[in-house]
């Protein structure tokens, strides 16, 4: 039998680069009185090269991110945990407020305003945790892909005196299931850590640099040399299987910024299946996975030899 050669191109991409945000678009001001509401901003972390990113120590750049709503991307709720020197833990979920550069608004509970988060005096240390939580769910109602919580707070608000099993952030646990975004939503997936602050030190506005903590994978085209070496560039659709790459992973959002991974795979849980088709939108056709840096090493090995 003659052995079939292809050409792939894959590039690992982030979100498309719009413009970049400014020290001044994420303002971090003071007011005179503690015990007031917290008003936080956002921006992503923009993602363009095939190396990963090293963390810094100091502050984030502004220049690498985009403010949340100048981005074409809809990211869902925005779910934040405060700490205060662990000893108080309050939870609330926050959504963009469109028209209000980066500017993130509580959501309402049961037709109600929703309670936000607020500083609980000038000195005492808060840290943040944020994430959101894209999935794909089926007719029944079951998440098929994407982030699933598996250990989640069961009400929002103040977390010391509620009937939950989760009182400290690192408890809160999920499971991220990869395959592409039309199947995970998962171009919507991001992470921050902020703290530990104080009022006196940073003043009423907090800003979140969000990252994401996946890789994504375009495939821009297949080309086929046949026997003879004549090359054919109108593949159309192909299915590319990945025995070794992780199905799920176990996410701990609070783990972000520290020694241990957010994103853990599940060894027991391999086999990705790409059903490639050139015609469906970008967006929705790219793959998105967990990556060490030897798979980002290998990616190009692994993807020709599916398609021998």
């Amino acid at each position: 039998m003659k052995k079939k050669i292809f050409y792939i191109t894959a590039i690992l991409a982030g979100a498309t680069i719009l413009t970049a945000c400014s020290k001044d678009d994420l303002q971090e001001n003071t007011l005179d009185a503690a015990n007031s509401e917290i008003r936080f901003t956002g921006a992503i972390k923009k993602q363009s090269e095939i190396l990963a990113a090293t963390r810094s120590e100091t502050l984030p750049n502004p220049d690498e991110y985009i403010v949340l709503n100048e981005s074409n991307i809809t990211f869902g709720t925005f779910y934040i945990w405060m700490d205060i020197e662990g000893n108080n833990s309050y939870f609330q979920q926050y959504d963009i407020n469109h028209g209000e550069q980066g500017s993130l608004g509580v959501i309402s509970e049961n037709n109600s305003p929703g309670t936000p988060l607020n500083w609980k005096d000038k000195t005492s240390e808060h840290t943040f945790y944020a994430w959101t939580q894209p999935h794909v769910s089926n007719t029944a109602g079951s998440i098929t892909g994407g982030v699933e919580m598996t250990q989640f707070p069961s009400q929002f608000g103040e977390q010391n005196n509620t009937p939950t099993n989760i009182t400290f952030p690192q408890d809160i646990t999920g499971t991220v299931t990869f395959g592409t975004n039309g199947e995970t939503l998962l171009e919507q997936f991001i992470v921050t850590q902020k703290g530990p602050l104080t009022y006196d030190s940073w003043g009423q506005d907090v800003a979140l640099y969000f990252e994401r903590p996946i890789s994504k994978i375009t495939l821009e085209k297949v080309i086929h040399i046949d026997s003879n070496g004549v090359p054919d560039e109108n593949i159309m659709s192909c299915t590319l299987d990945f025995p070794n790459m992780y199905k799920t992973a176990t996410f701990k959002p609070a783990n972000f910024g520290g020694n241990d991974p957010v994103l853990t795979g599940n060894e027991d849980s391999k086999g990705i299946t790409w059903n490639w088709d050139k015609k469906i939108t970008m967006l929705n056709q790219c793959m998105f996975s967990h990556f060490s840096l030897e798979m980002m090493a290998v990616l190009y090995r692994m993807i020709k030899d599916s398609l021998l």
